[in-house]
């Protein structure tokens, strides 16, 4: 055992528990977190569009990009013309049933770009749709959505007769959280039997009484934009779309928010008869917040191999000599 840690040590590793360091800067590792249960779609965001749980694939719309997520890549919108359209999908038909919406979000301004305007711009900021699944017109009658509103606060709605994403309706839900700029945010929305409720960063911030509401599932799935009278559209990034088919638990919830860049875990894909470890980007580093990144799989992958090379070479030294 002495010889494995001192081999460990000259490495620059030192493993202890489930901790791993390098000669004590390297930051802690974070684990992936297995997927809650009714998963029905997951957009990533990882250089595609790709639904990697159920095929329900979006279609980039005018210069959609990607940039650097929380966890990977994450969708990259400019604010004026980009956006992710996926269709209405039998199994996003969730008018009548429970269901969860997540997904990190990091706006690059509060307001829209230069030169456009990019729906309601009542308040200190402009609306920006993380979500959406509301029919265009009549305004917020038919279907939900989360976004971020013009008063820069988080919202979640249904839709209702006399437009029901406003300030005060009981189909409205608002964060505490005040949105500010190149931040990570992770925002949940659930519809339950009982309740509609917002989560921000993992802590429920409104919940009200499942209200009458209207949902048709007629409208489309929309990530980033939200036409209504005029297109209202995401500036900024957003990240691990999710889309459960039944209301997510508190802790379920915050487990999600707690894996912070090392996000939810995927299924390895084998190569060679080796299975895959994630890429995890530099830039995924932290210290501490999760917002930030964690250390991620790599190092976990490193230190691993390390552990059974040296492991192996002082067992054969000791049952054979060598």
């Amino acid at each position: 055992m002495l010889l494995l840690l001192a081999a460990l040590a000259t490495c620059g590793f030192l493993l202890i528990g489930a901790t791993v360091t390098a000669n004590s800067m390297v930051p802690m590792l974070t684990s992936c977190t297995p997927p809650p249960s009714g998963l029905v779609s997951w957009w990533p965001g990882d250089g595609s569009a790709e639904d990697i749980t159920d095929g329900n694939d979006g279609t980039l719309q005018g210069g959609t990009s990607f940039g650097a997520g929380l966890v990977g890549q994450a969708f990259s919108f400019d604010g004026s013309a980009d956006f992710v359209a996926v269709g209405n999908p039998a199994n996003l038909h969730l008018g009548a049933s429970d269901f969860t919406v997540d997904a990190w979000v990091n706006f690059d301004l509060l307001v829209s770009p230069p030169g456009f305007l990019s729906g309601v711009c009542f308040g200190p900021g402009c609306d920006m749709p993380i979500v959406n699944k509301m029919a265009a017109l009549p305004l917020n009658r038919d279907g939900w959505r989360l976004l971020k509103q013009s008063d820069n606060h988080f919202w979640f709605c249904l839709g209702s007769p006399s437009n029901g994403c406003d300030g005060g309706v009981a189909t409205t839900v608002r964060s505490t959280t005040i949105a500010a700029p190149d931040v990570w945010y992770h925002v949940a929305a659930v519809k339950g039997s009982q309740t509609i409720s917002i989560y921000i960063d993992g802590a429920p911030e409104d919940s009200k009484p499942l209200p009458s509401f209207v949902d048709t599932d007629s409208a489309g799935l929309f990530i980033g934009y939200y036409e209504g009278f005029e297109p209202s559209l995401m500036y900024g990034r957003v990240d691990e779309v999710e889309i459960f088919d039944r209301a997510l638990t508190s802790p379920e919830i915050q487990a999600i928010y707690n894996a912070g860049a090392a996000g939810k875990c995927k299924s390895p894909s084998p190569v060679g008869g080796i299975a895959e470890l994630p890429d995890v980007a530099p830039a995924q580093a932290s210290w501490a917040n999760p917002r930030a990144g964690s250390y991620g799989a790599l190092a976990g992958g490193a230190a691993a191999v390390v552990v059974v090379l040296v492991a192996g070479a002082w067992y054969a030294r000791r049952r054979w000599g060598r």
